[in-house]
């Protein structure tokens, strides 16, 4: 029977809310929730791991890597002061109106500023995109296509009752 989130649990959620701003890679929040030691163990990296994934995280907050970084970060991804400490040292320009970073930001935003309808929209413009992707880098496969078109159908189906729904709360 679970007594409330844990040590680590309350940590997490006590740094996040001291730091709105903040974002910390997996081996960051060891050092902070740890004693001072000299490099975090495997058992810390796990535990973090395990309450991170059992953690209901506040807002816009989630775990994630970038493209070319292995480590995994917790951060705020519609908060670009959050997102800019999770890249690193990339080009500046990433993070300006018009920049990679920048529009990641902005989406995700959009994204959760949406009604549901309008977010499969964007998850189907997605998967969409993915194929696109997958063209240009010659990785486009039959499966998938098919996996892909499947994903497709199921927010379509899920689009389609959401509006019946709406048509039917207007009766």
């Amino acid at each position: 029977m679970s007594k409330g989130p844990g040590q680590v649990q309350r940590a997490i959620s006590a740094l996040i809310a001291a730091e709105p701003d903040g974002a910390w890679s997996f081996e960051q929040l060891c050092r902070l929730i740890y004693p001072p030691g000299w490099l975090p163990s495997r058992a810390q990296k796990s535990a973090v791991g395990r309450a991170l994934k059992r953690t209901s995280l506040p807002g816009t907050w989630r775990v994630g890597s970038h493209f070319g970084d292995r480590r995994w970060w917790l951060y705020d991804e519609c908060n670009l002061a959050s997102v800019r400490k999770s890249y690193g040292s990339i080009d500046k320009t990433h993070f300006e109106p018009g920049g990679y970073v920048f529009e990641g930001v902005e989406k995700a935003k959009r994204f959760r500023d949406a009604s549901p309808v309008e977010r499969i929209d964007m998850q189907i413009e997605d998967e969409r995109g993915h194929i696109a992707l997958l063209k240009m880098m010659g990785a486009l496969t039959p499966a998938a296509v098919k996996e892909v078109a499947e994903r497709v159908k199921e927010l379509e189906t899920r689009k389609a009752e959401l509006l019946a729904e709406g048509r039917a709360a207007c009766l």
